[in-house]
């Protein structure tokens, strides 16, 4: 893993993902930062259609590019294959209208049976020690009167660094300002439900799942802290029945205390009934 997107990118973000710093010396108020906007030039509509047919691998636009290299790294002296510049009209100096703008949209239909398909294959290699990722990705929220950032995140994926020994599967960097959750599992109605949230699988073995409903299951559960049981009144303990489960009663007797008095105790299901680590039933 490498630092941010933003550190790397020093004062500069990349043009396609985010905005200049105003310490980079953008200091107008109600100016696009230095590389946020296109070049000079005519734009016009580009159409690529072709009908592929054969065995053979074949791509309707295909861009070939070769690069000398500019002889130092960061997105700044990138030397890129293919650039989308697409901006709202008055984005940055405002006001602008209501209405969606995405940098690519990409739309693949499939019906052969047993046929694959993706919406975008990426493979990158790399013969050097360098940083190499499948994709980086950066958002930002700009307060253009200000030209700052006030929340930033990035996310990286498949980084392979063999220089530092990172290799990972995806990296979340949390930039700038106080941010909220790393990552979310839901479920968008009460129809559409997860099986797991995760599972990790070694030489098939399932280590440990967490499912949808929150329950653990883990061959080993190691805690450099304290850990806290469920917290439940004698009142609502579950039925017992589930043997090994444990929890702690809060109003539940203490060996001496008197009835109604209970103080709290430890509980476990022995697949019978709820029991405290003396072996006494659970009473309040």
């Amino acid at each position: 893993m490498r630092s941010s997107l933003a550190s790397i990118f020093g004062c500069l973000l990349v043009s396609l993902f985010a905005f200049v710093l105003s310490a980079c010396g953008s200091s107008a108020a109600q100016t696009p930062p230095t590389g946020m906007t296109p070049g000079p030039g005519s734009f016009s509509s580009l159409t690529a259609m072709e009908h592929l047919t054969g065995a053979n691998a074949a791509s309707n636009a295909t861009i070939n590019m070769s690069a000398v290299g500019a002889g130092v790294n960061g997105p700044l002296n990138a030397q890129t294959g293919l650039t989308v510049f697409a901006t709202k009209d008055n984005w940055f100096s405002g006001p602008a209208s209501v209405g969606e703008v995405d940098g690519i949209l990409v739309l693949m239909r499939q019906g052969g049976p047993t046929s694959d398909g993706g919406g975008i294959l990426v493979n990158v290699q790399n013969t050097g020690m360098g940083f190499l990722a499948m994709d980086e990705m950066v958002s930002s929220i700009v307060d253009p009167s200000q030209n700052v950032i006030t929340r930033e995140i990035d996310v990286q994926d498949g980084v392979l660094n063999q220089s530092t020994g990172d290799y990972i599967g995806r990296v979340f960097n949390a930039d700038v300002g106080q941010l909220k959750t790393a990552m979310l599992v839901q479920n968008a109605s009460s129809t559409a439900t997860w099986g797991n949230v995760l599972i990790n699988s070694k030489n098939g073995i399932q280590n440990f799942v967490i499912d949808d409903n929150g329950n653990l299951n883990a061959q080993t559960v190691i805690a450099a802290g304290t850990i806290q049981p469920g917290n439940l009144t004698f009142a609502q303990l579950p039925t017992p029945g589930v043997a090994g489960r444990m929890i702690f009663c809060q109003d539940c007797l203490k060996p001496g205390e008197a009835a109604g008095a209970g103080t709290g105790m430890m509980l476990f299901d022995d697949g019978r009934g709820w029991f405290s680590t003396a072996g006494t039933a659970a009473a309040h």
